[in-house]
Parts: C-alpha cells; structure tokens; sequence
C-alpha cells in the first residue's frame, strides 16, 4: 500500500454588496480558461493558521487586503489520486467594501502557481 499525503487547502467565497446586489468575485486563469470560473484558495504551508492561509491565498491571487471574514462555511475531504493525496478543503465566506469591478493579477509566490496571471471579476 502506497502512503498518501495529507493537503489542507482553504476556498474564499467573497461578497460585496454594491447597488443594493450581492457579488461574488470570480477568476479566470489566463490560458486554461477550461477550469472556468474560480474563487482564491491554496494549500496551508507549515506552521500556518487556517485564517493566515486563507488571507495569504487572496492576497497573491487577487491583491485583496481590506476583507472581514463573516463565516466558516465547514470542510470537505477528498482523494486526489493526481497528487496521491488526501485533502481537507476549509471553505470560508468574507466580504470586501471597495473592490474595482474587473482587474488582473500576476501571482507572485514560492509555488507552482507563480507568475499564473488571473482576471479577477464578477464583480459586475
């Protein structure tokens, strides 16, 4: 039997409520447009609090920092024969005052996902 790893990742659902309507931030990655539309997330790092991951996350994938986090929304556990790993998915819902409608990001990270670009929106 092979060992597998354990992956705790965390998901952000953000809002923002503008002309009297929720919003829900979404992205794009530039040249795999087949995952369709997704939200920020990643993998919690070594020695790293839930919330620190989540805060992290956003901001290398949409430069947010103003953002409340109103909830833990709970978590999912899954097998991910690609990686051979185990993942806990810790999903969260924050809320964002002032955010532009649409922008783009660079990733700037120590992992796979650096110089990944996202156009962040949904914001519309």
């Amino acid at each position: 039997m092979n060992a597998h790893n354990n992956l705790t990742k965390v998901t952000a659902y953000i809002t923002r409520i503008k002309d009297g309507e929720v919003q829900l931030l979404t992205m794009l990655e530039e040249g795999v447009e087949s995952y369709g539309l997704q939200v920020p997330g990643g993998t919690q790092e070594l020695g790293e609090e839930l919330e620190e991951c989540l805060l992290r996350e956003i901001y290398e994938e949409a430069e947010l920092t103003e953002l409340r986090i109103n909830s833990y929304l709970g978590e999912h556990t899954y097998f991910l024969a690609k990686k051979n790993a185990s993942i806990t998915r810790h999903y969260f819902q924050l809320t964002i005052e002032d955010c532009c409608d649409k922008f783009t990001v660079v990733v700037r990270s120590q992992d796979e996902d650096n110089g990944w670009i996202y156009h962040l929106g949904g914001l519309t």
